[in-house]
């Protein structure tokens, strides 16, 4: 499901940058809208066909329309924090698209990945500093994910040529790597 949910995403990515800069162009907000306008009709359909197909504890439903209707009807924080959900979301696509289209998709799907790193910040903040009810402990294996960071952080900042690549790492001009073109001469 994971490789499946991210060739769906990559797709999305590549086809967003291709209305955004080839052919015809479609402004960006446009996009941003039709993704929105798409997505909740397309997830209204399904999540009603999936609310009453798969079984569950409640009622035989795995989640309750009605229930969640009467919930967000009687809740003023939930009925606040919907829009609110909504207006971040719409951020974060314009912001994502408007990197994609100025900076290429493979800067936007780095970048995109690098937020990761401030969620994660956040859950160690909330545990350490405000209470141990919220966010989450340093694990033994968070040694591993500082590592992997790490890479992604240099191999952001190697693709966006901010560092240099040791010298037999670079490549030439020509797009071959140093010790290629000394062994396609010979």
């Amino acid at each position: 499901m994971v490789i499946g949910a991210q060739l769906c995403s990559a797709f999305q990515m590549v086809f967003e940058e291709k209305l955004l800069t080839g052919g015809p162009k479609t402004p960006a907000k446009k996009v941003v809208g039709m993704e929105g306008f798409w997505g909740c009709l397309i997830m209204a359909v399904v999540l009603t066909l999936m609310s009453t197909v798969v079984p569950g504890s409640d009622a035989g439903h795995y989640e309750s329309a009605p229930e969640g209707l009467y919930m967000l009807a009687h809740s003023p924080a939930l009925l606040a924090l919907v829009p609110s959900y909504m207006c971040s979301v719409a951020v974060y696509s314009l912001t994502g698209i408007v990197v994609g289209k100025r900076m290429g998709t493979v800067v936007r799907c780095l970048v995109d990945s690098s937020r990761i790193v401030v969620v994660w910040a956040m859950n160690l903040f909330l545990y350490y500093y405000v209470s141990e009810d919220l966010g989450a402990p340093w694990a033994p294996h968070a040694w591993l994910t500082v590592l992997g960071f790490a890479l992604l952080i240099c191999g952001t900042l190697l693709y966006n040529e901010v560092l240099r690549a040791p010298g037999c790492l670079r490549r030439s001009a020509g797009g071959e790597a140093c010790g290629q073109e000394e062994h396609s001469s010979a």
